[in-house]
């Protein structure tokens, strides 16, 4: 695929020069097609198991019906890049707008002076880059052109990202639990 210097969100005064590399990230994920695969009623459910990644209840589904669903469970969005190029400027601020509002709302919920606090060890500017991300991987949608509806998909991933965090750096065990007693005697 052929770069446009004119269309080059790096170019683009508006955008941060990381903007690119998401632009790539996004663009590079692997094509997946949903597609209707006839089952011989021979196979064995081992077999369609191994060959589609099923499970074993569907694997006998599959043989029941005589076809298969390749990919059904997968959520397909097809994004668009090129809309993703000329509106490189309005998804950063759509994004960095949700990001902020999710943010500042749970800086408020937990009492905290600042906003790098809730997302330590990653700065604000990691939740940004993985708003912009999904708001380029779900650009197929025609929604995409209200910000109402790139905000939201933003304050998704913004929620996401700090679910995620949540679970990486919870501990396992509670200190409490192995603080040593006060009083020996």
């Amino acid at each position: 695929m052929e770069r446009n210097p004119e269309n080059n969100p790096a170019e683009n005064s508006e955008t941060p020069e990381s903007f690119e590399s998401l632009l790539r990230e996004s663009e590079t994920g692997e094509v997946v097609k949903r597609e209707k695969v006839i089952i011989d009623p021979a196979m064995k459910p081992g077999a369609i198991q191994e060959k589609y990644n099923v499970s074993r209840a569907t694997a006998f589904r599959a043989i029941k019906r005589g076809y298969l669903i390749v990919n059904y469970h997968t959520r397909i969005v097809d994004p668009d890049p090129s809309w993703n190029k000329e509106n490189a400027g309005i998804i950063r601020h759509s994004a960095e707008k949700g990001v902020m509002a999710v943010l500042s709302s749970r800086r408020k919920l937990f009492g905290m002076r600042e906003i790098a606090e809730i997302v330590s060890p990653y700065s604000i500017e990691d939740v940004n880059n993985e708003a912009v991300v999904r708001i380029m991987e779900i650009s197929g949608f025609p929604e995409r052109d209200r910000e109402g509806w790139r905000v939201k998909a933003a304050k998704i991933a913004a929620y996401k990202f700090l679910d995620k965090l949540k679970r990486k750096t919870r501990p396992f065990y509670n200190d409490e639990q192995f603080a040593a007693p006060e009083n020996d005697i």
